[in-house]
């Protein structure tokens, strides 16, 4: 009697799992997971983490508790390790978002550097566009604006051959796009540049190595995150984006025309002039954000010389009292 038991239980619960189906498992194919949580982990066993764009801030340190990463245009996050997306035959990212901001300049929301994908408001329109074949041109873009200073989910997601944008759990665009595959860094809130950085929030960042079903993406665009947020991770207020040792706050009588600086010759091949206000403070980065060299200024040139420095972009910052003005120089 009891086997006569057991079997029917067994059938029923495979008659229910066929009738019904299965839960859908978010966590199938899950390759990073930032839920912005206390901290800066990648929750999944890949380990991506972040950090700020310099590197120094401690990824496990418990900071503000919340639901979202605040950005003010100005600096962003990075992975602490590289990033692969090699072994993808599908890619599937998921975010939501909230902005109010439309630039003259795209903004990068999330960038897989040297992997071909970017998530990204385009500029001028405030409409958000995706790509994973590593060009902007041609990318998927929204019919209507997103920055209306809501929350908005996307996925944007790759079958190998063809493209889907889904936003707010609904199918907006089509497209063939070929998945390019490589190896590099995540970047959230700017480019591997330091460039074109986001301002507004984000929260629930995942990519997959699949696309995601209908189901799954209305249950991932079901849940919203929690309004309000009193305690966001504020990446601004953690670290700036090249780690600038702060300045004392000074008046200053220079205008906004006047504040603006330049270096000749650039490209370079080490040896480069910096124009500049008269006093202030210059310093010289490598884009991993290895400080290269500081520089007290008290004249309007200030002469630099990078000729031991391997080639590559080299990012100039020129602060005066809260002022800062930045630039790239190419050594080659």
């Amino acid at each position: 009697m009891t086997k006569i038991v057991l079997t029917l239980t067994i059938f029923l619960c495979l008659l229910v799992s066929s009738a019904f189906g299965q839960a859908p498992n978010l966590n199938d194919g899950l390759q990073a997971h930032f839920e912005f949580e206390s901290n800066l982990l990648d929750e999944t066993k890949n380990h991506y983490d972040l950090t700020n764009h310099n590197g120094k801030l401690n990824y496990r340190k418990s900071l503000k508790t919340g639901q979202a990463s605040s950005y003010k245009g100005q600096c962003g996050l990075r992975s602490t390790k590289s990033y692969s997306n090699n072994t993808y035959k599908e890619i599937a990212l998921s975010m939501w978002f909230k902005t109010s901001t439309v630039n003259k300049r795209r903004q990068v929301m999330f960038q897989g550097a040297y992997c071909g994908f970017s998530i990204q408001l385009e500029e001028h329109t405030g409409k958000i566009e995706g790509f994973v074949d590593g060009n902007s041109d041609g990318a998927g873009i929204s019919s209507k604006r997103v920055t209306d200073g809501k929350w908005h989910h996307i996925v944007y997601q790759n079958d190998g051959a063809r493209s889907g944008m889904y936003l707010d759990g609904i199918l907006v665009t089509k497209l063939k796009e070929k998945f390019v595959k490589g190896t590099g860094t995540l970047y959230l809130g700017m480019t591997n540049r330091g460039i074109d950085q986001y301002t507004g929030l984000m929260d629930e960042v995942r990519i997959y190595n699949r696309v995601l079903t209908d189901d799954e993406i209305k249950l991932l665009s079901e849940k919203k995150p929690v309004e309000p947020e009193p305690n966001l991770v504020k990446v601004d207020a953690i670290k700036p984006i090249n780690d600038v040792p702060a300045t004392p706050k000074e008046a200053t009588d220079a205008t906004a025309a006047e504040f603006e600086i330049s270096a000749f010759p650039n490209p370079t091949s080490g040896v480069f002039t910096v124009k500049s206000p008269a006093e202030g403070q210059l310093y010289i980065f490598n884009l991993s954000g290895t400080l290269i060299q500081s520089v007290n200024v008290n004249s309007s040139s200030s002469f630099i010389n990078l000729s031991a420095q391997a080639n590559g972009v080299y990012v100039v910052i020129y602060t005066q009292g809260e002022e800062r003005k930045s630039l790239q120089i190419i050594k080659q």
